[in-house]
């Protein structure tokens, strides 16, 4: 997103500390900051953002519609939100060839699977 889009600010909001520490170590760059939070409560102010994107987080929201209406709150007015989620419907194809690739790599791994 920073090197095809060149936004003005990106803000990642997290509510784990030990993923805002891991996202902080990798992305430097002076126009993203990172800042502990939850998509129920967003540390912003309203109409505040261009975009908001929400990803792979909405099913474990407790309150999606007060998640949503945070999102519609700091969004501009004609901004774009965009949402996704895995592919539950599609039976999640991705997540299966994942880990039967990650399986066959690595079959040590599926000992403590077994019972």
């Amino acid at each position: 997103m920073l090197a095809k889009a060149d936004p003005i600010k990106v803000v990642g909001v997290e509510p784990s500390e030990g993923f805002l520490r891991l996202a902080r170590a990798h992305i430097k760059d002076r126009q993203v900051t990172f800042c502990i939070g939850d998509a129920q409560s967003l540390p912003l102010r309203d109409h505040e953002a261009d975009v908001v994107v929400s990803g792979l987080v909405l099913n474990f929201i407790p309150d999606k519609r007060r998640a949503l209406a945070e999102m519609k709150r700091i969004i501009v007015p004609g901004g774009t939100l965009a949402l996704y989620v895995w592919d539950y419907a599609g039976e999640m194809q991705l997540m299966r060839y994942f880990w039967n690739a990650a399986s066959e790599s690595f079959p040590e791994a599926l000992l403590g699977l077994q019972a």
